[in-house]
């Protein structure tokens, strides 16, 4: 038989190398046509650079945000959330303004239970835990790491904390102060603050305000402001467990109130707002006590800040005049909330805000080892507050975490709404917290 003759594979070998070769050539064409440089931008969003430079997003991503702020505060928060979008072209931010200030936490709650609440949420302080213990919210702690996490007044984190978790990052906090009259303090024979309440009432005889007709008060009380009654009672009780909690009125909390109803004229309800009546009253020596917040406190006339003494030792529930930024655990675009919040919260913004409406610095970084604030502009924030707020708080400051405690809270602000009217009734505040 005839043997067939077999193919030798060397025979392919040009063609196999010449096809190669081909391939190369086209692959080397088109790389050069085409810069493809694929960046991280540790935000989790793939970036293509083109030949140009120019850095484009393969996805934009679009969270959104609501806040509930006065309008001027609301006009500065654009601003920044514009200069972020610059910053961050692959983020597209949504901002809404309920203009209810305080008042959009149920709103918030019955979104957050339908999954379809905002991802990054401004709350008031008193909101965050209530919101965190139903499962409505994401944890910050990974944005809270490292220099972030030093850089933050331990004081502002105690109450946003729960289970071992931060919920909140402080934004914005304008605390609660008590300041007392210099020349009526000067003329009881003191040179500071009251210790107690048995000195409280010496001093009140030795002003004779008990005395009607002399037109001299104790306190303002401006109607419905329970943060007010809150810091009075704390201020002249020892005891002070279950307070925040809002729990009961104690007897001493009760008798203390009834002996200010006694004295005709002790009390006065001047809503907070009308700062030239109260600076008069402290410039005509007619006021020892005011309780109002910080940034209302700055609004009082040259003359009227210049006799006011504000007591250092009394800095009681500095958290609830205070807000965060709050994350919702139905957001699908968490880093990003994270990124926008840490943006929005950082020192310069700080120092913005201060600047802008006189509201306290919340990072540490703004204070310098004495506890002075870096020199920044003309004005300076007290020293005294970064360093009171860098300890954490006592533990009867802080609320226990519980959902309904903003519903009992609504409830004892209503009654002292009805007490602190334009004739202060506190007994009828009594009947009813008591009979609870």
């Amino acid at each position: 038989m005839e043997r067939k003759k077999s193919v030798s594979p060397r025979k392919y070998v040009p063609l196999l190398v010449g096809a190669l070769l081909i391939t190369a050539l086209m692959l080397i064409f088109f790389s050069r046509s085409m810069n493809w440089n694929q960046t991280d931008n540790s935000n989790g969003i793939t970036l293509v650079e083109p030949a140009g430079g120019q850095q484009i997003s393969e996805v934009v991503k679009h969270i959104y945000v609501n806040v509930s702020l006065p309008s001027v505060e609301y006009r500065r928060v654009l601003h920044q959330n514009n200069e972020f979008m610059t910053k961050y072209p692959q983020i597209r931010v949504h901002m809404t303004n309920d203009n209810k200030i305080g008042n959009n936490y149920t709103a918030l709650s019955k979104q957050s239970a339908n999954g379809n609440a905002p991802d990054v949420m401004l709350l008031n302080n008193s909101q965050v835990i209530p919101l965190a213990v139903q499962g409505y919210l994401n944890p910050v702690d990974s944005l809270m790491s490292g220099d972030v996490y030093s850089d933050q007044l331990a004081g502002l984190l105690e109450p946003i904390k729960w289970n071992g978790y931060l919920w909140g990052t402080p934004n914005d906090i304008n605390p609660y102060i008590i300041a007392w009259n210099k020349n009526m303090l000067t003329e009881a024979g003191l040179t500071s603050a009251p210790k107690d309440w048995t000195m409280l009432q010496q001093v009140v005889g030795k002003l004779g305000i008990s005395d009607a007709q002399r037109n001299r008060h104790l306190i303002n009380f401006s109607p419905g402001d329970m943060t007010q009654l809150l810091l009075m009672v704390t201020k002249f009780n020892v005891d002070r467990s279950n307070l925040i909690n809002l729990v009961e009125l104690k007897p001493k909390q009760a008798s203390q109130l009834s002996w200010l109803q006694s004295m005709p004229g002790a009390v006065v309800t001047i809503p907070l707002d009308k700062k030239n009546e109260l600076s008069e009253l402290i410039v005509n020596n007619q006021l020892l006590m005011l309780i109002m917040p910080w940034e209302k406190l700055s609004l009082l006339s040259e003359s009227a800040q210049e006799n006011v003494l504000v007591d250092q030792d009394a800095l009681y529930y500095p958290w609830l005049n205070g807000s965060s930024y709050v994350i919702s655990s139905s957001s699908k675009f968490e880093d990003e909330a994270m990124l926008w919040i840490q943006e929005m919260t950082n020192t310069s913004h700080s120092l913005e805000q201060f600047e802008a409406s006189n509201q306290l610095p919340v990072r540490t970084s703004v204070y310098d080892r004495e506890g002075k604030m870096l020199a920044y502009g003309a004005r300076m924030p007290p020293s005294w507050w970064g360093q009171s707020m860098n300890a954490k708080l006592p533990q009867e400051e802080l609320f226990i975490a519980d959902p309904k405690w903003l519903s009992r809270w609504s409830t004892w602000e209503e009654a002292w709404e009805r007490a602190t009217g334009d004739i202060p009734r506190l007994d009828t505040f009594i009947e009813e917290m008591t009979s609870r």
